[in-house]
């Protein structure tokens, strides 16, 4: 899967005729779906958010199918991967309904149709499967990486503070005469860097934690576009 702009080649002259292919960039820009293109002299592949995957320039949309495919694709394949007829669950149950629904018998075609239909759900269902694996694992990853964050130790700056302050009141007392309190001199600047030494190195523990948390991230969202949402969360949170 990847992002439009990263792919290879021209993906737009494989986009469908307007208005649908205003739906697609909706989509993508929405994150409700990424392209998947293997093979150049392929289509690329609308793989959608919720299951379905449409050769790009198949993808229709109306009020009552929904996005789907404006050719019948029958259990077929594109660069290794199958096409479905909706880019939903919903929309394909509600195909189902709607053929049983003409009456009470169904013709060899509407068996074909219904038995292929199912095959897509099944499809889709087991494709939204595999992102809640991916979702629980890396959850089950984070907590592991929040509970080391919270064993991080933070240094307590009154030791620096109290080392100024001790410096400030020899350097008076010294009154420019350093030879008599050299060694406590440098004992008190010691101090005063160890501190800030510690804090260095336990932000830069802290920093490779956030990394990990930052490509855990990274390795669920894959190539979606989740810039608005981003934001929007951005924003909720006040960041």
């Amino acid at each position: 899967m990847h992002k439009p702009v990263d792919l290879p080649g021209d993906w737009e002259q494989w986009l469908p005729p307007a208005p649908h292919d205003e739906i697609v960039r909706d989509f993508l820009r929405h994150a409700r779906a990424t392209l998947v293109w293997d093979d150049p002299t392929q289509p690329p592949l609308l793989a959608c958010e919720d299951g379905g995957m449409i050769p790009l320039p198949s993808v229709r949309y109306d009020d009552v199918r929904r996005i789907h495919s404006a050719d019948d694709p029958t259990g077929a394949t594109v660069s290794n991967r199958r096409v479905t007829k909706y880019s939903d669950v919903c929309a394909s149950i509600d195909r189902i309904k709607a053929i049983w629904g003409l009456g009470d018998d169904l013709s060899p075609d509407e068996w074909t149709e219904i038995n292929v239909l199912l095959d897509d759900v099944l499809y889709m269902i087991d494709r939204l499967g595999r992102r809640h694996e991916a979702y629980d694992a890396a959850a089950a990853a984070l907590l592991d990486t929040a509970k080391a964050l919270l064993t991080v130790p933070t240094p307590e700056v009154p030791p620096a503070t109290h080392g100024v302050e001790a410096l400030l009141d020899l350097l008076e007392v010294a009154d420019g005469h350093l030879s008599a309190h050299r060694e406590r001199l440098d004992a008190l600047a010691e101090q005063v860097r160890d501190v800030a030494q510690r804090q260095e190195d336990r932000a830069r523990d802290k920093k490779e934690l956030w990394l990990r948390v930052a490509a855990l991230y990274h390795h669920v969202r894959g190539p979606r576009d989740w810039e608005e949402d981003e934001v929007r969360v951005a924003g909720e949170l006040d960041l």
